[in-house]
């Protein structure tokens, strides 16, 4: 390969569920791990409960709340707005959990390797029984190529319930190989709906990786751990790939924020205020391909509907040297 003009970095980051995959892989893991309490022994209730009880308590929430979007005027208070429904999405990541424990799964709590062998062969199984598609695969499968070549990394943030699902989906479509999987690991920030939580918040809930707040500063722990040895940001354009409003404030933060678009989702709206507040919103083919001067806010937005065009932007932009 020819020696490229560009010194520019890739730092990748992407969402998984509807962004990766083409829709909510929660239900597929609660459905899973419920099924399995029921292999043990149990009875529990079904995920359509789960889901029922979530539906209600979001509906209550949004009848309660007060600020309206018009209201915000910056970025950080966008993202504010969005991550209101916090309480709602902790609760309900905890309900399924107390349900899933309490029917028979303490076993995989306590033992890591038996949990993180199971959530990996749920996340391959749901690949191979089609509960789960991959978004434009080959496209996406040369955007990871470019983001995994030389200095460039790619990771994921998600809202997702498990590391090793994620793992085993990216496995089982071709996108990472088995004995990379440990490496990977460490590339990813999501919830552990098996694990034993790591911390509670003030209501007795375990902290969770739940808004739009939450995925900023889970970017930001990633992206830290990423400049190790690597000190100088200034060649470095990360771009952050979403679909929904928990992703709003990632798009909005990296150099390059491209949103899964589709007419009816309620991304859109939060899309429309940040253009409104100082986002520059823009066509593949005007996506930078160098470094802006200042990166504390996103200087393009891009809507997308899978990934060809984001990898053909990516091969030109990021090639690596001999």
């Amino acid at each position: 390969m020819a020696t490229s003009t560009h010194s520019q970095r890739l730092h990748l980051i992407l969402d998984f569920d509807g962004t990766i995959t083409t829709s909510d892989t929660t239900p597929i893991i609660g459905s899973r791990l419920l099924s399995e309490a029921q292999n043990c022994g149990a009875t529990t209730k079904s995920m359509k409960y789960y889901t029922d009880r979530y539906m209600q308590d979001h509906q209550t929430w949004k009848a309660a709340q007060a600020r309206k979007l018009e209201d915000c005027g910056s970025v950080d208070a966008v993202v504010d707005f969005v991550s209101e429904v916090v309480g709602v999405e902790r609760a309900s990541f905890a309900r399924v959990r107390e349900g899933i424990l309490g029917g028979g799964m303490q076993e995989y709590e306590r033992d890591e390797a038996k949990r993180n062998d199971f959530m990996l062969r749920c996340g391959r199984e749901a690949i191979r029984d089609g509960e789960v598609g991959i978004r434009d695969l080959e496209a996406l499968r040369q955007l990871l190529q470019v983001a995994s070549a030389g200095r460039n990394a790619w990771g994921v943030v998600s809202v997702s319930w498990s590391k090793r699902f994620i793992l085993g989906a990216l496995i089982e479509a071709g996108l990472i190989p088995m004995d990379g999987k440990e490496a990977m690991a460490e590339r990813i920030k999501c919830n552990e709906i098996l694990a034993p939580p790591r911390k509670y918040d003030e209501d007795g809930r375990p902290v969770t990786i739940s808004s739009a707040r939450d995925k900023l500063d889970a970017m930001g722990e990633l992206l830290a751990e990423w400049k190790t040895g690597h000190p100088n940001a200034a060649d470095t354009i990360l771009v952050y790939v979403g679909d929904s409003s928990t992703d709003i404030g990632c798009l909005a933060r990296a150099d390059v924020g491209c949103y899964i678009h589709t007419p009816d989702s309620s991304l859109n709206a939060y899309i429309a205020r940040l253009v409104d507040i100082e986002a520059r919103k823009v066509t593949v083919n005007d996506l930078p391909r160098t470094k802006s001067s200042t990166n504390e806010h996103s200087q393009a937005l891009c809507a997308v509907e899978g990934f060809e065009e984001l990898a053909a932007w990516a091969s030109k932009t990021f090639r690596s040297p001999n």
